[in-house]
């Protein structure tokens, strides 16, 4: 309780239009916040900096507060407004021409898909992140949509981890 409390400010800071501060506020907390596991003021932080960014036509602020938000409900398995949040940060970034933004949200929604179990599709949006990042010369961008080792990705073959050797005489 005393942990939820010191973060009152924090609320009630984005709960008030400072304008450009109320996003930067969101975006500053946001690794905090999720680090720490605080779902619920991550929650009501986003959406408050999601109100600003949209009262102030600051689309990049928007589409960062709907990732932010996506992630949240990612990991709390909340799919539907994952969804969604995806899908209008996705739309966001493409009609803004961002190309960190669209590889982000593809990212993001191959999270979402390998949490579904729908792999095929998770694939699909690595693979389409990833060639975002390399017409777009993001190399920053390309350590954080490449798979986990040992996982098929973008050109690389589906195959055992730890496979035994062939002529193992034991």
């Amino acid at each position: 309780m005393a942990r939820a409390n010191r973060l009152l400010p924090a609320d009630h800071a984005a709960s008030t239009d400072f304008g450009p501060y109320t996003w930067q506020l969101a975006e500053a907390a946001a690794t905090f916040l999720y680090r720490q596991g605080l779902w619920n003021h991550q929650i009501n932080v986003q959406r408050q900096a999601l109100r600003a960014a949209a009262r102030h036509g600051a689309t990049r602020a928007q589409g960062a507060a709907r990732i932010h938000l996506a992630r949240t409900h990612i990991r709390l398995r909340q799919w539907d407004e994952a969804e969604t949040h995806l899908q209008e940060a996705l739309d966001l970034y493409r009609t803004r021409a961002d190309p960190n933004g669209h590889a982000q949200a593809h990212h993001y929604f191959g999270l979402l898909r390998e949490q579904r179990s729908r792999y095929q599709e998770a694939i699909d949006h690595g693979e389409h992140a990833v060639a975002i990042c390399r017409t777009s010369d993001l190399r920053h961008g390309l350590g954080h949509t490449r798979p986990t080792p040992g996982t098929p990705g973008p050109g690389r073959p589906r195959r055992r981890l730890l496979a035994r050797p062939r002529d193992n005489p034991g």
